[in-house]
Order: C-alpha cells, then sequence, then structure tokens
C-alpha cells in the first residue's frame, strides 16, 4: 500500500508538473501573439492566431515554432502590412449623384469605392444626353441621406460641383461642400462635419478627385472646437427653415 501510494503521488505530482508546463507554453505563445498582433499589427498574425487555438494542445511546442517561422517569413517577404483603423470598421453606404456634365467621373468614383468595399447608391444620371437638371438628382440623394437617418453620405458631380453643393445644402442635416483639394475635404468632416461632398467634372481631374474622396471617406467628425460651430449652423438651418415654413 505504501508503494501504490507513492506511486499515486508521483503520478499526480507528474501531471501537474506537465499541466504546468503546458500552461507555462500556452501563455508564452498567447502573449507573443498579442505582442505581435498589437505591436507588430500585421494581419497574418490573426490567421495563425486562430489556427493555434484550433490545435491539439500537445504540440504546443511545435506551433511556437511555426507561428515564428511563418511569422518572420511573411514579414521578410513584404506578406504583411500595418493594419488601418478603417480595416475593422464598419463600410459606409454612399450616395451619388450627377448631372450630364459629369457622368464620366461618377461612373469611375462609384467604381473606386465599391472596390474599397463601399455600398455604393448611384441616383444617376447615366447617360451623357439626359437632360435632368442637377438640383433633381441632388434633392434625390439628399433624401435618401435623410432617410437613412444620416447614416449615409453622399458625393454629388456637376461640371463645376457649385450647383450640387448650393442645392444639397438647402435639405435639412446636409452639410456639403466643394473640395478640390486635400485640406478642403479634410477640413470639410474634421471641421463642418460635412456629409456630402462634391466635385466638378470640368475643374478637377478624376485621380486627384478619388485622392480626396478616399481620404474624406476615412475620416469622421469629432466633438472638439467646432462642434458649437456646427450647431450653429444646424440652429440657423433650423430658424430659416421654419420661418420659410
Amino acid at each position: 500500500y505504501h508503494i501504490l501510494f507513492v506511486l499515486t503521488i508521483l503520478f499526480i505530482i507528474i501531471l501537474f508538473i506537465y499541466f504546468c508546463l503546458f500552461l507555462f507554453y500556452a501563455l508564452i505563445i498567447l502573449f507573443f501573439l498579442i505582442y505581435i498582433c498589437f505591436k507588430a499589427k500585421t494581419h497574418i498574425f490573426y490567421m495563425i492566431y486562430t489556427l493555434f487555438l484550433i490545435q491539439n494542445s500537445k504540440n504546443t511546442i511545435f506551433y511556437f515554432v511555426f507561428v515564428l517561422i511563418v511569422g518572420f517569413s511573411c514579414a521578410n517577404m513584404g506578406l504583411t502590412r500595418p493594419y488601418r483603423k478603417e480595416d475593422f470598421q464598419m463600410k459606409k453606404t454612399i450616395v451619388i449623384g450627377c448631372d450630364n456634365a459629369a457622368v464620366s467621373m461618377k461612373n469611375q468614383l462609384k467604381a473606386y469605392m465599391e472596390a474599397a468595399g463601399y455600398t455604393v447608391e448611384d441616383m444617376g444620371c447615366d447617360s451623357p444626353d439626359d437632360p435632368i437638371y442637377y438640383p433633381y438628382v441632388a434633392a434625390k440623394a439628399c433624401q435618401a441621406i435623410i432617410d437613412s437617418g444620416y447614416t449615409k453620405e453622399g458625393v454629388l458631380i456637376c461640371g463645376t460641383g457649385l450647383g450640387m453643393a448650393m442645392t444639397a445644402n438647402k435639405f435639412p442635416g446636409i452639410r456639403a461642400g466643394v473640395c478640390h483639394d486635400s485640406f478642403s475635404g479634410e477640413r470639410l468632416k474634421l471641421s463642418n462635419n460635412g456629409n456630402v461632398i462634391c466635385f466638378g467634372e470640368r475643374v478637377i481631374g478624376v485621380e486627384l478627385a478619388k485622392k480626396i474622396l478616399g481620404e474624406w471617406l476615412t475620416l469622421e467628425f469629432k466633438d472638439g472646437s467646432s462642434t458649437p460651430k456646427v450647431a450653429a449652423i444646424n440652429e440657423l438651418e433650423h430658424h430659416n427653415m421654419k420661418a420659410g415654413a
């Protein structure tokens, strides 16, 4: 009985040591992966971490070495890139519209946004021969934004962008601006909480418009010194529209 008791105690001790070693290795790998994911910030490790979680615990050391080899090999081959905040955000739904002077730019900007993962709702027009006036296209787009509870944003294009912006700003809760340079596009969102950006096909090239649009789409208005100024816009808008009614 003494021998059996001793053997039982030894067996329990061995199991305990084995469990501690397993836990030790598991914690090392876990902290390593967390460090890589949030410091090195590479997508490949999210995949590797997921694979590791479903593997047999008996192969802990093997998968630790696997993570090291694959991860750093991918990094050295340039297969990884730092993650961006927008990679983890829900993509917005964008309403786009134009008149017959800007069909080409509208189609190219629409394709650009769809390729970036945005849902795009096309309000027309679709042909250079379409005689519809730009105010009616702007009205359709702005109403779609209002009906969404202002969760959607808009892109409006005409010859200069000016007519679209003027029309859009007649609608409650719409803050539109013409942006033909990156700084204006940035401030439209960060300073004015603009939810509609306007371009003029006869003024700006498509590639520059893509750059400005791409930057504008990723920006978010934040509470700060501009907040009371935007509130003042809303106050005046409410007052004038009420007076006009």
